[in-house]
């Protein structure tokens, strides 16, 4: 298993090879390509960048912003939520986000 870094250099290295994971299931490597039917669309997607984020601790908020690269563009929630799995090595279902 290797890993290349560059995909998604605001993220661990992702992984570019096949070998087992930690619960023996095999990374696999997809490789697609789509149609895009607006071309402004496939050169200037929408994207949004993070202000600023809290964790919830008990009844207290705690800002964390200082812990992501705030100048990154997300491309959806969903991204930012698997970036903040990365990031604190959490599984992704043990994250919870919202958007205020």
């Amino acid at each position: 298993m290797t890993r290349c870094g560059s995909c998604h250099p605001h993220l661990s290295p992702c992984v570019t090879g096949a070998g087992p994971t930690s619960n023996g299931y095999f990374w696999v490597n997809f490789t697609f390509s789509s149609l895009v039917s607006n071309p402004v669309a496939a050169r200037e997607p929408a994207t949004f960048q993070v202000q600023q984020i809290w964790q919830q601790v008990d009844d207290q908020r705690r800002d964390v912003s200082h812990l992501i690269d705030r100048t990154y563009r997300y491309h959806s929630v969903r991204e930012l939520h698997w970036h903040l799995a990365d990031r604190f090595s959490r599984p992704i279902r043990s994250l919870a986000l919202s958007r205020v």
